[in-house]
Parts: C-alpha cells; structure tokens; sequence
C-alpha cells in the first residue's frame, strides 16, 4: 500500500511529465513563461487572517464595516485587494457608485440583493457577481442577518479606488 507521502510524490512526478509533454509539444510558451515569471520578478507569498485585520466604517455608509485583507498599501502585494464587507440587517454598499476598476463579489453568509446597472440579482450564499469597471452597482442587506461578503478589486491597493456617486 503506498504511503501518503509516496502518493504526493506520484502525483507531483505525473505533473512534472505533463510540464514536460507540454513544453516538448510548445516550447515556445514555456520559454516566455520561464523568463516572465522569474522568482526574482514576483512578490513573496502573502497569508493573512481576516481577525487580524482591523474593522473599518465610514459614517457616510450606514451598517457596513470591512477588513481589508490583502492591499498592497497594508502588506507586500500589487494586483489585486481582497477584503470582507458585513452589512448590517437593512445596511447596503455605499449607495449607488462605480468605479474605473473590475470589482467581483462573493456572498459569504446572510442574503440581499445586488444591482448592477440597473438589473437586480438576489445574493446569497455562493453568489457570485463580477462587476465591470465603470458599472453602477448598489448591494443591499435585505436579510435580518449580517451579510457578509468577500470583495476583490483589480487595484494595487484599496486606496487607489476612486468612488464615483450618481449626485457628485
């Protein structure tokens, strides 16, 4: 009976030969990869924990609280800012705004509502939304629960995000 350990190994062995077969078929896209994708041109691997992080609200936001968890103002990245949103119960995004940046969601917990240049989706667990730079966008708490929501947004870092409102 194989052991676990000889099990990960086989398994990395069978990924090496696909590498491999891959790169005989095209060697072409290995060769840019490889000088692309240098460890000396990456940043380091970053893991964070979201307890870690500290809430933040704005007054301007009623009933939202989030933790920004990886932006490169607050640690080593660039490319993307991941974080999580908690709506309060009736609590929504920032009214109405858009911004020059792809932003994606996905609900956690709770239920609401997401509109998206004008066409409404419920959210709920597992929902999933990817919202287009440039596109109005409103989430709604309309459960008597927290809604919690992960956010990605294609910015270096949070603070790079200019927020557009209908009434500015």
């Amino acid at each position: 009976m194989a052991t676990r350990s000889s099990r990960n190994t086989e398994v990395c062995d069978i990924a090496a030969r696909t590498v491999s077969r891959h790169y005989e078929a095209g060697r072409w896209v290995m060769r840019v990869l490889r000088a692309s994708i240098g460890p000396q041109d990456r940043p380091s691997p970053v893991v964070v924990h979201e307890s870690e992080r500290p809430a933040e609200r704005d007054d301007r936001m009623s009933g939202v609280t989030w933790r920004t968890l990886v932006s490169g103002d607050r640690v080593p990245t660039s490319q993307l800012t991941v974080g999580v949103a908690e709506l309060d119960p009736h609590g929504c995004t920032p009214r109405p705004h858009r911004h020059a940046i792809a932003e994606t969601y996905y609900v956690l917990s709770g239920t609401g509502v997401l509109t998206i240049d004008g066409t409404t989706s419920p959210a709920r667990p597992g929902t999933a939304a990817f919202i287009p730079p440039g596109a109005w966008h409103v989430l709604t708490n309309q459960g008597s629960r927290t809604l919690r929501v992960l956010y990605v947004l294609a910015a270096d870092a949070f603070e790079d995000v200019v927020y557009e409102f209908p009434d500015a």
